[in-house]
């Protein structure tokens, strides 16, 4: 087997004729190469890898017959290209290294030329061609579109017609623009493709856990369009295109199944966020004009937006109230750990001990500017049995959630909702969502719910209603959250992990 995988994102710096870069064509063609070892995993394959200052227009047609000339009968090639391709009202063509935007179609490679027409008269029966060419940037930067055109899909269904084993899968459908897109640092196209040849993709799988050229084709059509409309902000429309020459289906590669168990019941580690900190909580709505000292006679008024200005507004109102709780905690504090005073931190609306920190924040509810949020957040120091005990003689029913911050980027909606619906399925229970407040709500099937706050970065097991501290911890422990390797802890000692 023989891979052929060429990529350019910078291209030869000149003053005259710069071409513009192509974002993530590096990382678009590591990804692809990495994912023919998850494809073939007992084949020997033959790489010739050329990327940016190495794929030349000498070093590409010398790359090309190479791998030509070493794919024989029973042989698969495989050709990938990310980087700027175009038709000159001729032919197609994609650019290398040092194309020179002043002469295009001079200094670009004919790909029938280069490719088609050589394969043809080879001993190679097995072709596969994934070519990610982005045209629009260079008609907006160097010609006209009578000059310099998306790729002209004729070309290759003429070569398709020849009866081999042939599929060439395009980014996109002509007329159109591929794209790349930060929140996956690759082409959206490539991104999709990726996932479907690793085997990540279940819809790209058909039920004989093969990939076939239709169902690969299918995939790729649904997947990179769906990406599109919903993540990026174009009117555009990004339509994959795939040609095969073969009369029946054919499959391209097996993807072994999965020998690890079903997940179990509440464990939803497979979503694999990065878990940050941990604390118990509660959450006090009250409208903002029933706050107390609230006096539209002193021309208070209620916001009819979410800033800072209205939350601290809002702060200095409830200030005597949260300075009356913290100090009720603060005695109960004394009193069932037998501190001292030094023993104790406080502020103007926390509570520091060497076995517990206690908070409470002032929000406006972000659906509603008219609302205020009252948070009571506890994070726990010390997770001796004896601790936890004199923590639930101070707080009572104080809390009814454990909420666990999301470090870094989290899951993304679409897998929260498709791994919740699983186990709905499974394990029974309800599941609601909101896309445009990015949240998801399942309701476990004997008490409390799971919350994915994507919004704002937290996810939260809830009581049905305010608990006991101990009560609370045990509604949580037994729900597996985070990622595998680094769970959620619930208490700050490591040997508490879920």
């Amino acid at each position: 087997m023989t891979a052929i995988i060429i990529a350019i994102e910078d291209y030869q710096s000149g003053r005259n004729g710069q071409i513009p870069s192509v974002d993530y064509a590096k990382a678009d063609a590591e990804a692809f190469s990495a994912a023919l070892d998850q494809m073939f995993p007992d084949n020997d394959i033959h790489r010739i890898e050329l990327i940016d200052s190495a794929a030349t227009s000498m070093n590409v047609q010398d790359g090309v017959k190479e791998g030509i000339h070493a794919t024989g009968p029973d042989d698969l090639l495989i050709f990938y290209y990310a980087g700027h391709g175009f038709h000159n009202g001729t032919s197609n063509l994609i650019t290398v290294w040092d194309s020179n935007g002043h002469n295009l179609s001079g200094t670009s490679l004919n790909l029938r030329a280069l490719l088609f027409d050589p394969v043809e008269k080879s001993p190679c029966q097995r072709l596969l061609a994934f070519i990610d060419a982005r045209a629009e940037d260079l008609e907006d930067q160097f010609s006209s579109r009578s000059v310099v055109s998306n790729m002209s899909e004729i070309e290759f269904k003429e070569f398709v017609k020849v009866d081999q084993y042939v599929g060439i899968f395009l980014s996109c459908t002509p007329g159109q623009k591929s794209y790349g897109h930060a929140g996956l640092g690759h082409g959206v196209w490539s991104y999709h493709l990726v996932q479907a040849l690793s085997g990540k993709a279940p819809d790209a799988i058909d039920a004989y856990s093969v990939i076939t050229d239709a169902s690969l084709r299918d995939y790729l059509g649904t997947s990179v369009r769906r990406y599109v409309t919903k993540n990026m902000s174009t009117a555009a429309q990004q339509t994959p295109l795939a040609r095969m020459s073969a009369t029946n289906r054919f499959a391209i590669c097996h993807v072994k199944e999965d020998d690890e168990p079903v997940a179990p019941e509440n464990d939803f580690t497979g979503l694999s966020f990065k878990p940050d900190t941990t604390y118990f909580s509660h959450i006090e709505t009250r409208s903002y004009d029933r706050l107390p000292g609230f006096s539209r006679s002193k021309k208070h008024f209620v916001p009819d937006n979410v800033n800072a200005s209205s939350a601290e507004f809002a702060r200095s109102l409830l200030e005597e109230e949260i300075a009356e709780e913290i100090e009720d905690y603060y005695k109960e504090a004394k009193r069932v750990f037998r501190l001292r005073r030094d023993d104790i931190g406080t502020g103007d609306d926390t509570l520091d001990t060497d076995y517990f920190r206690f908070w409470i924040e002032v929000r406006q509810t972000p659906d509603d500017p008219a609302e205020i949020q009252i948070m009571r957040c506890l994070s726990v120091r010390n997770d001796s049995e004896e601790n936890l005990q004199d923590i639930d003689e101070i707080f009572g029913i104080t809390f009814d959630r454990v909420v666990c911050r999301i470090r870094g980027r989290g899951p993304d909606f679409d897998s929260v909702v498709r791994r919740l619906e699983d186990v709905e399925i499974e394990y029974g229970g309800t599941l609601e969502e909101s896309e445009r407040k990015q949240r998801v709500t399942y309701y476990f099937p004997e008490k409390g719910r799971l919350e994915f706050d994507l919004a704002d970065g937290r996810i939260s097991i809830c009581a049905e209603r305010k608990s006991g501290f101990l009560d609370i911890l045990e509604l949580a422990t037994p729900v597996a959250l985070g990622a595998p390797q680094e769970p959620i802890k619930y208490l700050s000692d490591d040997s508490q992990r879920v």
